[in-house]
């Protein structure tokens, strides 16, 4: 790990106010999943779907680290294993996705219809992206 630049430390157990930083990520995707939930007016047992997305808004979104260089993490990681200079698609930005929660319109593949019959699309809630 040192190879690497990882210190790793300890904290007291079961003493949440010694290790502030990870307190802090949690606070931030807990408020992140309630907001996504309310918008959407989505029950309590999505918050697996809510918190997915919002990490995923989370690792496309600007962050400022000690140091003052601002990056985007996914951008970094893909960078640091291509080794190239990547552009942000407009796929990566999270102002251009549809609102979590919202109705959507998912395409039936020919395959998994039966007849001509059937029904060439169905109604459904976006839950985020694969």
């Amino acid at each position: 790990m040192r190879d690497n630049l990882i210190v790793h430390t300890t904290t007291p157990g079961y003493d949440s106010t010694a290790n502030g930083i990870a307190e802090r990520g949690i606070l931030e995707v807990t408020q992140g999943i309630r907001v996504l939930l309310h918008q959407a007016g989505a029950p309590r047992t999505l918050w697996c779907e809510a918190a997915r997305h919002f990490v995923d808004i989370l690792n496309r979104t600007l962050h400022t680290l000690p140091d003052g260089t601002r990056i985007i993490p996914l951008v970094a990681e893909r960078e640091g294993v291509t080794g190239k200079t990547e552009k942000l698609h407009s796929d990566d930005d999270p102002l251009k996705w549809p609102r979590w929660g919202c109705r959507v319109v998912a395409l039936v593949t020919r395959v998994e219809r039966d007849t001509k019959l059937n029904a060439v699309a169905v109604l459904g809630l976006l839950m985020g992206y694969d």
